[in-house]
C-alpha cells in the first residue's frame, strides 16, 4: 500500500472521530453503480479494513471503533481525489488491531427509514423529494443537490407508506431523473445527457489487458402501466381501523391497508379521535371504529414495439410504479425504448474492462479503447474498486446509448377534480 495515499475520515473532515491513512488501511473495496434509465436504485458499498493505532502499535479499546454509531459519515480519498462519501452500517472486529468498516451510500440509509407517502397533484419534484427526505425534525436526513429543471417537474400520483428508498426510486424512475455524485460526494438529482465536451478520456496506459465486449439481445416491447386514482362520491365507506373491543390508544399512528383513502370521508365513531389524517394513515386516540372511502384505482397499458417484435420476444414490463400516469407514461416508455430497443445493430453493447481508478464517476460518458482495440464512447454504469499497489476498478460500460434527458413532458398542466366548467 506504500505510496497510495489512501485516507479515510470517520465522523467529519474537520474533526474526525477516527482517521486512517496508508499503512493503517489494509484494503479499500468499494462497489458503486448507477442505473442509466433508473432500472433500480442501487446501494453503493465501501468495506475498508483498517488498523487502529498502527503507527504506535498500541491498539485502542475495542469499543472505541466497534461503537461507531450507525449512519456516521465516512470519506474515502485516494491521492487527494474523493472516491466517495459513505455511512457506517456496522463495524466488525477481525483481529486484535484490525477492523472492517461496513459502509453504505445514502441510499442504504434510506432503506431503513420510512416515508408516509400520499397523493400528489401537480406538485413539484423538488417538493415531493423534500417530503420523502424529511426527518422527524423536518430537516433533510441527507445532504443533496437538485438541478433546477429537475426541481420544477410536475408530479402527480400516489406513493404508499414505504421505505424512503422505495418511494425515492418511484419518484426518480417515473420522471427520468438520475442520482450522480457531486465532487464533495453528496448526491445530485439530475438528468443524464450526453455532449461531446462531457466525454472524458481514459488513457490507454490506464486500461488493463483482458476484459470483454458482450452483446445482449435487445428487447422487443415496452409495456408501461398508467395509474389513476379517483374519488367517486356515493361509494360505500370501508373499515380502516377498529379497536372497539380493545384497549384505548394514545396518539397512535396507524396505516391503512386499503389506501389511498379520500381524507374528507374519514369518520370516527364516538370515543375515537382523529388527530391527523392523510390518504395513507392517521394518528388517533381512544377506542372506536374508523371508516373511509378509498379512491378508485384504474390502470391503462401504454406500449411501444420494436421492429422485430413478434409477440414472443423479450418484454420490459413496468407495472407497480404508481407515479406513472397519462402525463408521463409516454415519456417513460420512450426512455426505456431508447435504452432497450433502439440500438443501431439491434444489440445492447456492454463493455467490461479494468482500469486504474482516478476520479471516474458512474453516470458519466468516457472515451477509451475497448479490449479489441476499438474506440468507444460509453457510459460508466458500475465501478468495483480494489486497492493493492494501485487502485484497480472493474468497470461496466454501456455503449451506443444516447440518453435524452428531460423529453416529451408537458409545459403546463392542470388537474381537474369535482364538477364545473374549465376553460
Amino acid at each position: 500500500m506504500a505510496g497510495l495515499r489512501n485516507k479515510i475520515y470517520v465522523g467529519s473532515l474537520e474533526a474526525p472521530l477516527f482517521y486512517f491513512e496508508n499503512d493503517a488501511v489494509y484494503s479499500v473495496p468499494s462497489m458503486q453503480a448507477v442505473a442509466l434509465v433508473g432500472q433500480e436504485l442501487s446501494v453503493d458499498s465501501f468495506t475498508p479494513t483498517v488498523a487502529d493505532s498502527a503507527s504506535s502499535g498500541v491498539p485502542s479499546a475495542p469499543s472505541d471503533i466497534i461503537n461507531i454509531p450507525y449512519g456516521t459519515p465516512v470519506w474515502y480519498y485516494n491521492n487527494d481525489n474523493l472516491v466517495g462519501r459513505f455511512y457506517i452500517d456496522h463495524v466488525t472486529r477481525n483481529g486484535a488491531n484490525e477492523y472492517e468498516l461496513s459502509c453504505v451510500s445514502v441510499i442504504g440509509l434510506l432503506d431503513k427509514m420510512y416515508h408516509g407517502g400520499g397523493l400528489y397533484a401537480s406538485t413539484t419534484f423538488g417538493a415531493v423529494l423534500e417530503d420523502i427526505l424529511a426527518g422527524e425534525d423536518g430537516l433533510p436526513v441527507i445532504e443533496y443537490d437538485i438541478d433546477p429543471d429537475v426541481a420544477s417537474i410536475s408530479v402527480t400520483g400516489w406513493l404508499p407508506y414505504d421505505t424512503k428508498r422505495n418511494n425515492l426510486y418511484q419518484l426518480i424512475f417515473a420522471n427520468g431523473v438520475n442520482i450522480i455524485k457531486n465532487p464533495d460526494g453528496a448526491p445530485r438529482f439530475t438528468f443524464i445527457h450526453t455532449a461531446p465536451e462531457d466525454s472524458q478520456e481514459i488513457p490507454e496506459a490506464d486500461i488493463f489487458y483482458g476484459g470483454s465486449v458482450d452483446y445482449q439481445t435487445r428487447y422487443s416491447r415496452i409495456n408501461v402501466i398508467e395509474h389513476t386514482y379517483a374519488y367517486i362520491p356515493g361509494d360505500e365507506p370501508e373499515s380502516l381501523y377498529d379497536n372497539t373491543e380493545g384497549e384505548a390508544v394514545t396518539r397512535e399512528q396507524i396505516w391503512f391497508s386499503n389506501a389511498p383513502i379520500y381524507v374528507p370521508s374519514i369518520t370516527a365513531t364516538e370515543g375515537l379521535t382523529v388527530l391527523s389524517a392523510t390518504e395513507n394513515g392517521a394518528v388517533i386516540s381512544g377506542t372506536g371504529k374508523l371508516t373511509g372511502i378509498p379512491y378508485v384505482h384504474s390502470t391503462k397499458t401504454v406500449s411501444m414495439d420494436a421492429d422485430n417484435y413478434h409477440g414472443d420476444a423479450k418484454i420490459v414490463n413496468v407495472e407497480s410504479c404508481t407515479l406513472v400516469n397519462l402525463l408521463n407514461s409516454n415519456n417513460l416508455c420512450q426512455r426505456l425504448y431508447n435504452f432497450y430497443c433502439s440500438r443501431p445493430n439491434g444489440l445492447i453493447k456492454v463493455i467490461k474492462n479494468s482500469i486504474i481508478f482516478r476520479d471516474q464517476r458512474c453516470g458519466k460518458p468516457y472515451r477509451f479503447l475497448n479490449p479489441f482495440g476499438e474506440q468507444e464512447n460509453a457510459f460508466l454504469a458500475e465501478l468495483d474498486i480494489n486497492a493493492s499497489s494501485f487502485n484497480k476498478a472493474d468497470c461496466v460500460f454501456y455503449a451506443d446509448y444516447d440518453p435524452a434527458g428531460q423529453m416529451g413532458l408537458y409545459n403546463h398542466c392542470q388537474i381537474l377534480t369535482g364538477e364545473g366548467t374549465w376553460t
